[in-house]
């Protein structure tokens, strides 16, 4: 049994985005995130698995550190 996890990613035709895939060896689970900047919408989307979290690029301050919980089980920092 190997404890490494594996990473896959996907760089988006136009090279906006980056997909990946990351397979955690140890529970045997795969997870799913992707960022794209949309330079159309001025927007970031930030997806892990169902979650889209989508920021204003106008609106983000760049260098600031952001918080998410997933269902009180995963925090994101």
């Amino acid at each position: 049994m190997s404890t490494s996890n594996d990473v896959s990613c996907h760089i988006s035709s136009n090279c906006s985005g980056i997909a990946c895939c990351l397979q955690d060896n140890i529970t045997g689970t795969s997870y799913q995130f992707s960022i794209e900047i949309n330079t159309c919408d001025e927007k970031i989307l930030i997806t892990l698995e169902k979650f889209t979290f989508i920021v204003s690029l106008f609106d983000y301050d760049m260098g600031r550190k952001e918080d998410a919980k997933l269902f009180g089980v995963l925090e994101l920092e």
